[in-house]
């Protein structure tokens, strides 16, 4: 995992890279830079997806099962998961803040660039308040009234929020 992570890092670095470099030497619409900038936003979000994973994977995929059961018209079936969301819901509650934490420093360690890494971050939370949303979504009423308030992790949330 963590290799895999390294790997994520210098591949971003070097795609930034290249798009200043092409940047400085073509125009902003052609053909290589236009290609370089949709490979840096692929790469980003496949960053944002891994990095997120260790620190609230379980939510990540509890979504992309759930949708998939509303999708095929088994919503019923997501209440027979109401313990693993109630599971979630806890194990939530109680280490969101330090995960939030974690994430930063995970993150703005391993670029030396401060504005990728703070694009990055940002990408990250603002993907990670999507997911919270999704998740609300597909939660039992019961479960429903245990989660953090989503105010009160956005207020968490811009903390992390850089002003450069």
């Amino acid at each position: 995992m963590f290799a895999y992570y390294l790997v994520y890092c210098k591949i971003m670095y070097s795609v930034k890279a290249v798009q200043r470099s092409l940047k400085e030497h073509t125009r902003d619409n052609s053909k290589e830079a236009e290609g370089f900038h949709e490979q840096f936003n692929t790469r980003s979000a496949e960053y944002v997806e891994e990095i997120l994973s260790p620190h609230f994977g379980g939510i990540l995929r509890f979504v992309k099962e759930g949708e998939v059961l509303v999708d095929k018209g088994q919503a019923d079936e997501l209440k027979n998961h109401e313990k693993k969301a109630l599971a979630l819901v806890q194990s939530f509650s109680a280490g969101w803040k330090q995960s939030l934490e974690e994430l930063n420093r995970e993150i703005l360690a391993s670029f030396p660039n401060l504005v990728t890494g703070s694009s990055l971050l940002q990408l990250a939370l603002t993907q990670l308040v999507q997911y919270y949303h999704r998740f609300q979504k597909l939660l039992t009423a019961n479960a429903r009234a245990q989660l953090t308030n989503i105010h009160h992790m956005k207020v968490e949330l811009k903390k992390y929020k850089t002003n450069f």
